[in-house]
Parts: C-alpha cells; structure tokens; sequence
C-alpha cells in the first residue's frame, strides 16, 4: 500500500491439498486356497482444500474424490471392473464462541462419477452383471446446523441435532434401492390369464430425511513422508425413513 502497511489476508487463506496414483500387481498360484490367477489394479485420488481463519472465523471447504479399476484373467464378462468411486463436496463455517468450540453450519454433496454393478455370488464365475448405482443414482446432500469442537489443528468433532439430508436418485429403475417415495406403482395387464407389466413404477427423484449428524475427523502428518486423515461420520434420521442411523468411516 501506498502507506507503507502490508496487506495480510492472504494470510489467512491456506490451500493444502494432495494427489496421487497408485497400482498394485498381485499374482496367485492355482495351488493357493483363496485364489488363483493374476490381476493388476490402479486407483486416482484427489484432495484440494481451501481453508480460512481470521480472529473467530473459521471456514473450512474441500472436494475430494477417488476413481480405480481392477482387472483380473479370472473375471469373466466384464475383465475390467470398477473398485471405488467416489466424490464429494463440504463447506464448514463457524464462529468461535468459548476456547475450543465454534458454532456452525455445514453444508455438503457426494456422489460418484459413473455406474456400478452387481455380480454373481461367485465374482469370478459369471457373465452376467446388474447396474446397482450410477452418477446421482444415488447422491446425498447435507445442511446441518450445530457445533464444532476443535481442540487443535489436527482434529476436529462437529455435532449437529438439526440436519436435513437429501437423497437424489435420477434414475427411475434404481429408485427402490434407495427408498424413493412412489409417484405411481406398477401397472398390468392381463392377457390369457396372465399379468403382463405395461407401466413400472414411477418414483420421486428426491426424498428429504430430518435428523441428527456427527462427523470426527484427523487430519496430520505421522511422519515427514505419511500424512494420516480419517472421517468417521452418523447420520440418525427422526423420521426414519430409510432405517434408524447410517455411518461410514473414510481413511
């Protein structure tokens, strides 16, 4: 500045952030008990953060996601399959009110990139291949409101006894698997004493869930060279819609 003052905001703006690739090649004689034949596998990962802290302020976003493939010469049909898959958006503001804990609001969207299937109960032995799941079949979006308890840098517990969750499911035929409300049920007709499906079922493409929600998470370096981040999160719908409460734990 013209008055000789040095501008710090950028200051309070941080951008950690990773990417990687990895690939395992594994090979099993036909004399192994739980396995036979070889197969290579590779999986992408990207984590971008932008992070803001100024006097009581903190405000908290990143997108990460994960996409791998495997292939296997004991698959039969499809040799090359999906492993993971997976993305998702989250924005956490809050506002410092005691030592440790802010109060704040969250916001956050996941879904995954492309369709996933089901196989036989023998994975190995089949051709045959059903589409559980696809780009926003289903996707979830959250906006809680509540409290984060941030002890330090490294670890950070947001609990939330107000959160409204969101299903989406924009395909009609994965529907039921997510519990998507009913519009119109399926529709026969009868032909030499036969019921004949003219019309399936036709569904909601978004369902609303009010609920409690709590996310731990750690994010730090054990070592100069392995970094360690976990997230542990529950959400308990009220309402129970789908079931009492579902969790998932990333790392």
């Amino acid at each position: 500045k013209s008055s000789g003052e040095i501008s710090t905001d950028s200051i309070y703006w941080t951008f950690p952030g990773s990417v990687g690739l990895n690939i395992n090649q594994a090979y099993f004689s036909p004399y192994c008990m739980e396995g036979a034949g070889s197969s290579v596998s590779m999986d992408a990962f990207l984590n971008l953060n932008a992070n803001y802290k100024k006097n009581r302020v903190k405000w908290d976003n990143s997108f990460a996601a994960k996409y791998g493939l495997i292939y296997s010469n004991e698959f039969e049909g499809d040799e090359i399959r999906k492993n993971i898959d997976e993305f998702g958006l989250y924005s956490k503001f809050g506002y410092k009110m005691a030592q440790y804990w802010y109060a704040s609001a969250l916001a956050s969207l996941e879904s995954q990139f492309t369709s996933s299937y089901s196989y036989e109960e023998e994975p190995y032995k089949n051709s045959d291949s059903t589409r559980i799941s696809s780009f926003f079949a289903p996707g979830y979006a959250k906006i809680s409101l509540g409290f984060d308890y941030v002890p330090n840098k490294y670890i950070s517990l947001f609990v939330s006894p107000l959160t409204t969750r969101f299903t989406f499911c924009r395909l009609n035929e994965l529907a039921s698997n997510y519990g998507m409300d009913t519009i119109s049920g399926d529709k026969y007709r009868e032909i030499d004493g036969k019921k004949e499906l003219v019309q399936p079922a036709e569904y909601k493409k978004v369902r609303s869930e009010l609920g409690a929600y709590g996310i731990l998470r750690s994010d730090f370096d054990i070592t100069q060279n392995i970094h360690f981040f976990s997230s542990l999160e529950a959400f308990y719908a009220y309402n129970k819609a789908i079931s009492k409460y579902t969790h998932e734990y990333t790392k």
